[in-house]
């Protein structure tokens, strides 16, 4: 897969880049004319996302909706209860200092074995899987 950077991004003007990312994030800075998904990774309707910055949460679940986003009910209660101390052990993992949209990323947190992540979250899913005739 190429990924390009898209023509606003790619001039030498730093102009229209500029007015992308005003009109995403709004004037002042979030406010009421920014784009939903602009507040995405600050969202709590708590106040505390740094106190809840190792495990997800409901308002994670919510946060994703701004980018338009559907957790199906099963997979909401598997990311809050039933898989939740393995998920939230493998977010505290990646640690604070970890810049989740790098294209240069590790498979798994830490450098750690690929797949770390595949068996928790593969029971995530929205719906069980069907059976294979035998």
């Amino acid at each position: 897969m190429t990924l390009r950077l898209p023509t606003t991004l790619a001039t030498d003007s730093d102009a229209a880049a500029i007015a992308a990312l005003t009109k995403y994030y709004g004037r002042p800075y979030l406010g009421d004319d920014a784009y939903v998904g602009a507040q995405f990774d600050s969202w709590s309707s708590t106040g505390d996302r740094a106190g809840e910055a190792d495990r997800f949460t409901a308002d994670d679940l919510v946060a994703v909706t701004f980018l338009s986003v559907q957790v199906p009910p099963k997979a909401a209660r598997a990311i809050l209860h039933t898989e939740a101390e393995a998920l939230n052990a493998l977010l505290t993992a990646i640690g604070p200092d970890r810049d989740l949209g790098s294209t240069n990323r590790p498979r798994s947190p830490r450098d750690g074995p690929p797949g770390t992540w595949k068996p928790p979250c593969g029971r995530c899913r929205g719906s069980a899987r069907r059976r294979q005739p035998s």
